[in-house]
């Protein structure tokens, strides 16, 4: 009952009240991988990386190709800021399912977080040649293109996200870095 309860809670966004539910499963069953990985996602959603990471270090001591734990793991690895931790992470779960289009993702941003900018646009657009609607992929494209100062580039990878997914929000936030720059760059554009 408990999981089911913290499943609602998960797809409510209610991560807190979810983590408790899956804490006490965890504290009565330690061997619930399955509570063990959903208790990791509620903490990386409440930040706290360190317990979120330990959570899917335990499934993995047991499940070391459980992709489920390596993509989490990697994720809350990369949000941390240990990108030397999570990029072999993403890089055993392209070897595990190259057809894990988060997994290019999240390796291609933890690149261009490392301002290694040329290996970033490698690792997007083999994403974008395997899967030409990864919207996500364009948008690490264009970062890494803005690391590089190529400004055109970046330009043109943003709108692409854009035309692949309109009402995401990162892609509508990027319309509007978009917007801003051009409005920026216009001879008449008034002083803010």
């Amino acid at each position: 009952a408990r999981k089911e309860l913290g499943a609602i809670f998960i797809k409510k966004g209610l991560f807190d009240e979810a983590g408790g539910q899956f804490q006490q499963v965890v504290s009565l069953t330690p061997d619930d991988m399955g509570a063990t990985g959903n208790l990791g996602i509620c903490y990386e959603q409440l930040g706290a990386l360190d317990k979120s990471i330990e959570q899917f270090s335990i499934i993995l001591k047991q499940s070391p190709d459980n992709q489920f734990a390596i993509y989490n793991f990697a994720q809350a690895q990369e949000k941390k800021g240990n990108l030397d931790q999570a990029i072999p992470a993403y890089m055993k779960l392209i070897k595990l399912d190259p057809k894990n289009s988060m997994a290019f993702t999240g390796l291609g941003k933890c690149y261009s977080r490392k301002k290694d900018y040329k290996t970033a646009i490698a690792v997007e657009k083999e994403a974008v040649r395997l899967f030409p609607d990864n919207h996500w992929a364009y948008l690490v494209i264009s970062e890494a293109y803005e690391g590089l100062n190529m400004q055109t580039d970046a330009r043109d990878a943003l709108r692409r996200a854009i035309q692949l997914r309109p009402q995401d929000p990162a892609c509508k936030a990027a319309l509007a870095k978009l917007l801003n720059q051009k409005i920026a760059s216009s001879p008449n554009a008034m002083p803010r």
